[in-house]
């Protein structure tokens, strides 16, 4: 049986933004939001930063369940070096080269979902990240690199986004 609260964010990256529905298993809408992508046009070549789309992704999602009540959102972009880029509602610590431990000021009532991304411009490597299992209090997130022959912890810019319904 589903819980008559359930809802999915449904989310469009497009050249120029990015939209995302909130909505029921039904198909009612709860929400809309966008914002606008960037991007560097050259002949016919058209490059953006994938931290301006996880950056539209995240205030879109925000205006998109602005409206439902109950929803609790707290999301953030974090440096390499562990400070805080942007975001508010938590705190992090840089616990070993590209460990990461994240403490929600409040913490949620139950175990939120979490996102995140690694946000590396690499060419030859692959950026990862790997998440920790989230409590109500916070999670661990690890970044580092790949190229097929394992994994190498390394100081990368991320960020992430904490839902909870309430």
């Amino acid at each position: 049986m589903r819980d008559e609260r359930e809802a999915w964010l449904g989310i469009d990256l497009g050249t120029q933004s990015v939209r995302v529905l909130a909505v029921t298993g039904d198909g009612t809408v709860l929400g809309g939001g966008s914002a606008p992508v960037g991007g560097r046009r050259e002949r016919n070549r058209h490059e953006q930063d994938p931290g301006d789309w996880w950056e539209g992704v995240r205030t879109a999602a925000r205006a998109a369940l602005a409206p439902v009540a109950g929803v609790r959102v707290v999301h953030g972009r974090v440096n390499g070096n562990g400070t805080v880029a942007s975001g508010t509602g938590f705190t992090v610590s840089r616990t070993a080269l590209g460990q990461y431990t994240v403490t929600f000021n409040t913490p949620f009532a139950s175990v939120p979902t979490v996102v995140a991304n690694t946000q590396a411009g690499l060419v030859q490597w692959i950026a990862s990240g790997h998440l920790g299992v989230p409590t109500v209090n916070g999670f661990a997130y690890s970044t580092g690199t790949t190229n097929g022959s394992g994994t190498n912890f390394g100081d990368y810019a991320w960020s992430f986004i904490a839902m909870e319904a309430a």
